[in-house]
């Protein structure tokens, strides 16, 4: 069951202040609603973040393969300029 903010603020307030509390308090569920991660959650969106993260991960070699590609070429074309214009 949660508490009230009356005496959520309660446990708190005549300890560390108003500003304290209230940042405690936004930390913590507030309805019986909202709940806390738990380790199964959290492990279930650290997973699927790694997830994400290796396939940005081959997204970016990709990518700076076809850069690689782009800069030697360029390099190439301008080789070839300098060859007849230089």
């Amino acid at each position: 069951m949660a508490l009230s903010q009356k005496h959520r603020s309660a446990l708190f307030l005549p300890t560390v202040g108003e500003e304290v509390t209230e940042a405690l308090l936004a930390e913590f569920p507030a309805h019986d609603g909202d709940d806390l991660v738990t380790k199964e959650c959290l492990r279930a969106e650290m997973a699927d973040f790694r997830v994400e993260l290796a396939e940005l991960r081959v997204e970016m070699h990709q990518l700076i393969g076809r850069s690689n590609v782009m800069v030697i070429g360029a390099m190439g074309v301008m080789t070839a300029i300098l060859s007849v214009f230089g």
